[in-house]
């Protein structure tokens, strides 16, 4: 059987830019963000979402909205989330319009909870009731960028609600590992696999080591959540980007992007290259699928690569 390739968050274009696949793309599922986190009203969300969308079908990629919209063959499909909400966010009207993923602070505290770098602010009412809101149309939930409190408070408020609980870490390390705030430690890790969740594994080098810009620290994370979440419940979120930039526009990029994203401060600890450049191509997952080969056995390859991301989405989309 030929590899089925997920990435549980992934760029078609280096971030910010608008999607545009690689005519080398080898990518069966992707979670994408379809709407920068520095747009800050529901209008803006909206108008962004559906540019987006529109766009991703006008490449004959696959929006997915359903369960049943899911293939193993054919076109590379897409699954649209958000990685911050705007302060009037409606759950439902956002899952109207095809979201399907959201979390619910990005960097600091806001109405909802807090992001990483505030580690230890709680959940709040709102973001109760916003949880309320995703259990009852059936938004997945993703802790990635939310701060260690947060992320627990989320957890213990979905466990104790009657519905079924949706909910990833789509794309953050160890903090056993490597300890950086947009890292989860082993208890949300654990929690999140024993509620059916997954915990997709990125590959972007300032939070996966101190020094290392190459591949094995992104390997020593894939490691540690199988010993913690097991074999079912860990896949690739990358957080990277499937096209082969240039070197030069690449840092230029980089710079940008962080002027944009860390206006107080680089409490992210970014540095270039954000990814191993091993993995800047179009076809990183043929990368990732011959060196993590290389250490697990392939019924846990094949899983780790694809099937997981692919399963969960079975299981919690629509």
């Amino acid at each position: 059987m030929s590899d089925f390739f997920a990435d549980s968050l992934g760029f078609l274009d280096f971030p910010g830019k608008p999607p545009v696949a690689d005519p080398d793309l080898k990518l069966n599922l992707v979670h994408a963000t379809s709407c920068a986190p520095t747009f800050v009203s529901m209008g803006e969300v909206i108008q962004e979402h559906r540019t987006f969308a529109s766009r991703l079908e006008s490449q004959n990629l696959k929006v997915i909205r359903r369960a049943s919209d899911l293939s193993m063959n054919g076109k590379t499909q897409v699954i649209l989330g958000l990685q911050h909400l705007p302060d009037n966010a409606s759950i439902e009207t956002l899952f109207h319009i095809g979201v399907r993923i959201v979390c619910l602070s990005y960097d600091s505290h806001g109405i909802f909870g807090s992001g990483f770098n505030e580690p230890e602010k709680p959940l709040t009412k709102a973001g109760r009731r916003i949880l309320d809101d995703c259990l009852r149309v059936g938004m997945i939930v993703d802790l990635s960028h939310l701060g260690h409190r947060s992320a627990r408070d989320t957890l213990d408020f979905l466990d104790g609600k009657s519905g079924k609980p949706r909910v990833m870490l789509s794309h953050s390390g160890c903090y056993s590992v490597f300890k950086h705030l947009r890292n989860a430690p082993d208890d949300i890790i654990f929690a999140v696999a024993r509620m059916g969740g997954i915990i997709g594994i990125p590959s972007l080098t300032f939070i996966l080591d101190e020094v290392d810009n190459g591949l094995e620290p992104f390997f020593d994370h894939i490691r540690h959540s199988l010993l913690i979440a097991g074999s079912r419940a860990v896949c690739i979120g990358s957080d990277g980007w499937y096209k082969n930039l240039d070197p030069s526009e690449w840092q230029t990029a980089t710079a940008e992007l962080k002027s944009r994203l860390c206006k107080n401060g680089d409490s992210w600890n970014h540095r270039w290259p954000e990814q191993p450049l091993q993995l800047n191509s179009a076809d990183r997952m043929t990368v990732i699928s011959e060196k993590i080969r290389e250490f697990l056995p392939e019924t846990s390859a094949q899983n780790i690569l694809g099937l997981n991301l692919l399963n969960f989405m079975r299981q919690n989309l629509p």
